[in-house]
């Protein structure tokens, strides 16, 4: 929303009634969000801030898209297995958004999965919830830059290589990626909230054209290089291509191989760790609400936020159902670690397009891996800045000088808390000296706790929210 929007309102709680409070009010008024005037006399009101959802559809874009990083969940898990995953996490993490547009839509505040957790649960929690949020979007943001900057040095088993990404060092592609990121959320709003339209338009295309190839490739077609049919090969077998056969895992420097039931289990388990990764963004849907231009009609709020989700989980649902039919799960390239190969490489779409002999397309395909996945940096740098902006106006920053400066906001941004979220995208630099998959998943781990801990909040609050 862009500051200075003269319909700019804020809002307060009598019970369940929403009291609108007017802009030239709320300075006076004991439950106003504050106002802080930017260097250049721009004003922000309240504490979240966000590209408007309304019927131009931004906030409908995908936050991720299914690159060689999540769906090594098919390895994981096998064919089977990561559709599961994909089903019980989508199901869950619908549930909880669901929820929270439910209660945003009656009482559509900013940073709301502060403001219900305190509201509904207690005080303490909310601080907490708040500041998980806001570290999840950080170890996003740092796992972005991780995986853009290794996308770059692109190779698959030596045939196609990007001479240019390898040769330079990927300390400067990180250095790179973490400048042009942190730009773009200094972009005024009204602009920023253009680009990822734009960007989300692009990934929903896509996406849906990779979802046809697929179905195109396992049925064979002979305007392909290598059209032979695939079928249901990879899914034969009672059980044995349903779930992975075993799963290997290292601990304090030693290598476990777990098989039967016990692997099965273990695979879906971190199937779905990672899943959880990708849904990480379909949150912002309702915590845009409150910029919604028809917040007046609670029922439009909630209609959008669910069929959104919805959108969302069943392209993925799609895109790994078909992946599953044209890669088998335990292909070698599904690990990025294996030949030496690089990002980029393990897709199993990658892997099913170069099998099919399809020129240029994997160019093109890992080109779009680093669009999406810097897109995917910028969504979430925003998204913390805009978190940490919060915390501070609602007096959860301690340190009367850092709050302060954490407040203040030019052309509808604030910048302080930006550059003080960008900081963490510093943590990418660690995989210059270890394994960017070793890093990539320690990032995708500690995002993905953070997030189920906010998720089983949010829950919560709108247990004793329904009660009310």
């Amino acid at each position: 929303m862009a500051s200075g929007d003269p319909s700019t309102r804020s809002s307060t709680f009598t019970g369940t009634h929403i009291e609108p409070i007017d802009v030239d009010e709320g300075k006076d008024h004991p439950e106003a969000p504050e106002v802080f005037i930017g260097g250049d006399g721009d004003e922000e009101l309240g504490a979240f801030s966000a590209p408007p959802v309304g019927d131009g559809g931004k906030g409908e874009q995908l936050r991720e898209v299914l690159s060689e990083r999540h769906v090594n969940i098919l390895h994981d898990g096998g064919p089977g297995g990561a559709i599961l995953a994909y089903v019980l996490t989508g199901t869950i993490i619908w549930s909880v958004i669901a929820s929270l547009g439910e209660m945003t839509a009656l009482m559509p505040v900013k940073s709301p999965i502060t403001e219900f957790t305190t509201r509904y649960v207690d005080s303490a929690v909310g601080f907490a919830a708040g500041w998980m949020y806001w570290f999840a979007y950080c170890c996003v943001f740092a796992a972005q830059i991780t995986a853009s900057s290794s996308l770059m040095a692109f190779n698959y088993d030596k045939i196609i290589v990007w001479k240019f990404g390898a040769d330079l060092s990927p300390v400067l592609w990180i250095f790179i990626f973490l400048i042009y990121m942190t730009a773009t959320n200094l972009l005024p709003v009204r602009i920023y909230g253009e680009y990822e339209y734009f960007c989300g338009c692009i990934k929903m295309v896509t996406i849906t054209g990779l979802i046809l190839l697929m179905v195109i490739i396992t049925n064979g077609s002979s305007s392909l290089p290598h059209g032979e049919k695939i079928g249901d090969k990879y899914w034969s077998g009672p059980w044995a291509g349903f779930f992975a056969r075993s799963i290997s895992r290292s601990a304090f420097g030693h290598p476990y191989t777990f098989s039967g039931d016990k692997g099965r289990l273990l695979g879906i388990w971190s199937a779905m760790t990672n899943a959880i990764f990708s849904y990480i963004g379909m949150d912002i849907v309702a915590a845009t609400a409150a910029e919604n231009k028809n917040q007046g009609n609670s029922e439009s709020i909630k209609m959008a936020t669910r069929k959104i989700s919805l959108r969302i989980i069943l392209l993925y649902f799609f895109a790994i159902m078909t992946a599953s039919f044209a890669v088998a799960y335990d292909d070698s390239h599904l690990l990025a670690d294996n030949h030496g190969l690089k990002s980029g490489a393990s897709s199993p779409f990658m892997i099913a397009i170069f099998n099919a002999g399809i020129p240029v397309m994997p160019h093109l395909l890992n080109t779009f891996f680093i669009f999406s996945s810097s897109s995917a940096g910028i969504n979430a740098l925003y998204v913390a800045s805009r978190t940490l902006h919060a915390l501070a106006v609602s007096g959860r920053v301690f340190g009367g000088p850092i709050a302060r400066r954490l407040k203040i906001t030019k052309f509808g941004v604030p910048m302080v808390a930006v550059f003080t979220s960008a900081s963490f995208g510093l943590l990418a630099f660690m995989s210059t000296k270890a394994k960017p998959t070793k890093v990539l998943q320690g990032l995708i781990s500690n995002s993905s706790v953070s997030m189920m801990l906010v998720y089983m909040v949010i829950s919560l609050a709108y247990t004793f929210f329904y009660r009310e």
